[in-house]
């Protein structure tokens, strides 16, 4: 993506919303350890709205599919094939109808990966004045970070400046200046 202009094309040419319903037994610890993986996995897909739906561009779905299967195969591996039936993830295409939905989702994208970088921000800053240790916030930062650069799909943190300068901060952090 190299402009502003491709943002917007890219979302005119359509959405996907990736809803998913994975299976949880607090009491299976085995269970719980792939649920938070696979949840990780499949919200860093696209923009979070919910918390078991993703909004990504249509671009990215036959990546979804894979991230899906690889997601079922773990499962499986992890010698929890019976829960495997109970996986439900659903990718449902839809694109904008006017200008001003393509609007509304650039802003809603926006908001979540805002919330992200604000929320990591103030986690970050608290863990540092109750005395942790730095080295262990600052791999904490680096996970967000590359996290959120996968999950731009847009690339909206390189052109929206609000979103840049709270990237910046972060990667300042990180860094230790």
């Amino acid at each position: 993506m190299d402009s502003k202009d491709d943002i917007i094309k890219e979302i005119e040419e359509g959405f996907a919303l990736l809803v998913y319903d994975l299976p949880y037994d607090p009491r299976n610890s085995k269970l719980v350890s792939w649920y938070k993986w696979a949840c990780s996995v499949l919200r860093f897909l696209g923009y979070p709205i919910q918390y078991s739906v993703v909004l990504l561009p249509v671009s990215k779905i036959d990546n979804a599919k894979r991230v899906i299967d690889k997601i079922v195969k773990k499962l499986e591996w992890n010698g929890l094939k019976s829960y495997t039936q109970y996986v439900d993830v659903k990718i449902i295409r839809f694109t904008p109808k006017e200008k001003e939905d393509v609007t509304m989702l650039i802003e809603l994208f926006k908001e979540c990966l805002r919330d992200t970088m604000e929320y990591a921000k103030k986690e970050a800053v608290k863990k540092l004045r109750e005395g942790e240790d730095y080295g262990r916030v600052r791999e904490y930062l680096r996970k967000i970070l590359s996290r959120l650069r996968k999950q731009d799909a847009l690339k909206l943190i390189q052109y929206d400046e609000e979103l840049k300068r709270l990237y910046a901060s972060l990667s300042t952090l990180v860094v230790g200046v």
